[in-house]
């Protein structure tokens, strides 16, 4: 059903169509049960979503199925190929690796289901609806993950070793997040700003800034400012702010690093400020090549821990890991997908119609690239796209697809007109 009066955007967002909360909350569950299997072991959640986030996966996997089964997808356009052509690879490479077929399918079917949900058995069906929906989800799902950590915080017992991971149980997947929650709330603000509502955009993108530096992952530092940069690709009249954040983000790493500021005083904790050394990456970085060299095709299959198959086996980056597990036959598609359906994203964003997109979903555009820019950008030194054990790549894959497959039926479209009765039968 439609909502009268609600804006839709250029090239058809969904039609004006209202957003169902029930698909806001299936879509949140999922990508929150991924977060809950990763907090801390005292946490009881923790115990029980290591094993039930799987089962919230296959039943979100077959809700798409009910909902929206559609051959086409298969080959709806290249990024759903290219992440085809990567599962079958890592599949085969996985089979031939163990000499036995069950054994590579069980490594590689987390995959297999990631493939299904993201091009396939897809919620919602309309891929302009789904990128609003999935990242309306995962924004809040971030955002709320980051207020529960700064009460851990202010607490006292969200740090370990030194480093702030609010009830989670690792800085690196806390400092995703707080880079997640920047550039979509600076996405957000960057298309609502001058509305009532775009001060608290702005104050939560300039709030991740300390929780960043209190994780010290150097990494997710990198992640919020690229997600930043690639709001400003389609929002570059608004430097000065992105600059004033990004450099007042700066500048507390130097105070910090200086031995003028203590970001843990607030809690009562000390912050140790780790060594910004990165010999040890590239050592692990290094084994992984020689890895891969010696099976530069296929790789050495995925590793498995539980249901999850994995291409991590120690290179600490998603890239040189995936290429040691399925060589350059399975890793090229991937990157390739992953590179066109990021294009494709961009080019949603920079289609939108300012006049006429000024309600909920424009922000949800640009937020979207934002946030998917700081999980691929992160990833250089984590495993995050190297496996389906976070709700990173569950995000990533699915806003991707969408992307790609919106951007080519828009393609077949001559007229703006065309577009939108297209996007909204889709």
């Amino acid at each position: 059903m439609k909502r009268p009066g609600t804006p839709a955007a250029a090239v058809g967002c969904g039609g004006g169509y209202s957003i169902a909360p029930w698909e806001i909350g299936l879509c949140g569950l999922l990508l929150f049960s991924f977060v809950l299997s990763v907090c801390q072991q005292s946490n009881p959640l923790t115990a029980i979503f290591i094993d039930w986030k799987w089962y919230v996966f296959l039943t979100v996997t077959a809700f798409g199925f009910i909902q929206s089964y559609s051959l086409r997808g298969w080959f709806s356009d290249r990024v759903a190929i290219c992440f085809l052509l990567f599962v079958v690879s890592a599949t085969v490479s996985s089979v031939i690796a163990q000499g036995d077929i069950v054994e590579g399918l069980e490594r590689s079917l987390s995959f297999w289901c990631l493939y299904l949900l993201a091009t396939i058995f897809v919620i919602p069906h309309n891929p302009l609806r789904r990128i609003v929906v999935w990242t309306r989800a995962a924004l809040l799902v971030c955002l709320v993950v980051m207020g529960i950590s700064l009460v851990y915080g202010l607490s006292g017992s969200g740090f370990l070793a030194g480093r702030f991971v609010g009830f989670t149980a690792n800085a690196n997947t806390l400092g995703n997040i707080a880079a997640m929650s920047m550039a979509g709330s600076f996405g957000q603000w960057s298309v609502h700003r001058g509305k009532k509502n775009a001060a608290y955009w702005l104050a939560a993108a300039l709030l991740m800034a300390p929780c960043l530096l209190m994780t010290q992952s150097r990494s997710a530092l990198a992640a919020g400012a690229a997600g930043i940069l690639a709001v400003l690709a389609i929002k570059g009249k608004w430097l000065k702010t992105a600059v004033i954040i990004v450099g007042a983000t700066l500048f507390l790493a130097a105070l910090q690093e200086s031995g003028m500021l203590s970001l843990g005083s607030i809690s009562g904790r000390e912050i140790k400020v780790r060594s910004y050394t990165l010999s040890s990456r590239f050592d692990q970085w290094s084994a992984q090549f020689d890895a891969w060299k010696r099976k530069p095709l296929l790789g050495n299959g995925l590793q498995i821990t539980g249901l999850q198959g994995s291409g991590r086996t120690g290179g600490e980056s998603s890239y040189v890991d995936v290429l040691g597990a399925v060589g350059i036959l399975g890793g090229l598609p991937l990157f390739l997908g992953l590179l066109w359906g990021t294009h494709a994203l961009v080019r949603l964003g920079q289609s939108l119609d300012e006049r006429k997109n000024e309600g909920l979903f424009a922000g949800y555009y640009v937020s979207a690239l934002g946030m998917v820019v700081a999980v691929l950008v992160h990833s250089i030194g984590e495993g995050f796209m190297a496996a389906v054990g976070a709700m990173q790549p569950i995000y990533v894959w699915i806003v991707l697809a969408a992307a790609g497959q919106a951007v080519r039926t828009l393609s077949m479209a001559t007229t703006l007109e065309a577009k939108r009765n297209i996007c909204s039968k889709f």
